[in-house]
């Protein structure tokens, strides 16, 4: 019931989504939940509606079991049944994260794990954010050395700008 009726708190201004010092126990709530459905009753789990997923994408990004076998984790599952809901947290995650500073390096293995042309895409444009930390930059251009050439060679053509250019 929680899943379908539960609201994640992600509007509110000073809350858990908004903030990157802040932890809501809703989001872990609805982590817990999903996890013990992946674990006890996957079939469950696939049959809950794109709503449900979307309602919870932010949590999944936040708080989500990245480094499960692939096509187990929460994130693979509400990225096949809601994908536009996840993507999109994870580009308003990843924005927020990286341009506080800091390199988050669970939420850049989730967008590698998807290997979705626009995550990857949304990287390549951060590479030419001021404020990105180093480590990040390297992160992100190893990333995208790997898994989108043509993007990477772009944001290091564009240099200068950010750090893509050293």
């Amino acid at each position: 019931r929680y899943l379908h009726d539960g609201d994640p708190g992600i509007d509110e201004p000073e809350g858990w989504w908004s903030r990157t010092d802040r932890f809501d126990w809703r989001p872990a709530a609805a982590i817990a939940a999903l996890g013990w459905l992946r674990d006890h009753a996957p079939s469950v789990l696939t049959r809950l509606s794109a709503e449900v997923w979307a309602r919870w994408a932010p949590a999944i990004v936040e708080h989500g079991d990245h480094k499960a076998e692939p096509g187990t984790a929460l994130a693979d599952v509400c990225y096949r049944l809601a994908p536009e809901a996840l993507l999109s947290a994870l580009r308003e995650r990843l924005e927020l994260r990286l341009s506080s500073g800091e390199t988050e390096y669970a939420l850049l293995q989730l967008a590698k794990r998807l290997e979705d042309d626009r995550v990857l895409g949304f990287l390549a444009e951060q590479l030419r954010v001021e404020g990105l930390s180093p480590r990040a930059a390297f992160e992100i251009a190893q990333m995208l050395a790997e898994k989108r050439p043509d993007a990477c060679e772009e944001a290091i053509r564009q240099g200068g700008e950010g750090h893509a250019g050293g």
